[in-house]
């Protein structure tokens, strides 16, 4: 766990690029600063070795707290691989962050800012939005089966899927339990995860929506819209969620 000075802010805002997404992880923090001005957080940004020192440096000035993060050695299918790097994996950094923070907000890189954000930080403990419609070209919301390559014990195709570009977890959250979670699912279904933080995700609100109701609370689809979907134009953010390269982190 990465030391933050003593004095910290109750929330943290955490995001993860590979070396050629760092103009983003910028416009993603100077989008922040513009538009939410008395926003009280310290911004993490989780990165892997291809990201240069220089544009390290440079995200640090603009005030990120760059830290470097090892990617798991459970392999991950080649059609996983295509479209995102290990590093998508670093979203579950999110809950050992809980042990310093009472909000932790996760936010792709290729998210958009244009408005207040500090509304999502009345969500949780654990809260993720519905997949847009718009996302798919049929425009309907796709069930979680689209991110596994297969039938997988302990998620449910056929329910709703939820996107997990923009994540809200609060420390009411039993963070190691859920942290344990995670990473068994991972060390067991990796051959099967096609979209492997999105699956795992998927899997845990289903988990606490069954055992732990109280523990998870959908955000509204505005807080996660499609650039297609009308709302985006008003919406506070938006993300692009297009696979565009391997660089990509979810």
């Amino acid at each position: 766990m990465s030391t933050f000075p003593s004095h910290k802010p109750q929330r943290l805002i955490v995001s993860a690029v590979t070396g050629d997404w760092a103009f983003a992880a910028a416009t993603l923090i100077l989008a922040l600063r513009r538009h939410n001005p008395d926003l009280a957080a310290d911004f993490l940004l989780l990165h892997d070795a291809s990201l240069p020192a220089h544009d390290q440096a440079l995200l640090t000035t603009l005030g990120f707290h760059c830290e470097l993060f090892q990617a798991t050695s459970v392999p991950l299918p080649a059609q996983s691989l295509a479209l995102f790097s290990p590093l998508c994996l670093a979203k579950f950094r999110c809950f050992s962050a809980l042990e310093n923070y009472e909000t932790v907000l996760w936010l792709d890189a290729d998210t958009i800012i244009q408005d207040d954000i500090s509304p999502l930080f009345t969500f949780g403990p654990l809260s993720l939005a519905p997949e847009d419609p718009e996302f798919s070209e049929t425009h309907q919301t796709l069930p979680a089966r689209i991110n596994v390559l297969g039938e997988v014990p302990g998620l449910d195709g056929t329910r709703p899927n939820y996107n997990s570009g923009v994540i809200v977890l609060n420390n009411n959250l039993p963070a190691n339990d859920l942290t344990a979670f995670c990473h068994n699912f991972l060390n067991t279904q990796a051959r099967l995860l096609r979209y492997p933080d999105q699956a795992i995700f998927n899997a845990l609100v289903q988990e606490l929506e069954n055992k732990k109701p109280e523990l998870f609370t959908p955000l509204p689809r505005h807080f996660n819209c499609h650039p297609r979907n009308p709302l985006s134009l008003k919406a506070p953010l938006y993300t692009l969620l297009a696979p565009i390269s391997s660089g990509m982190t979810g």
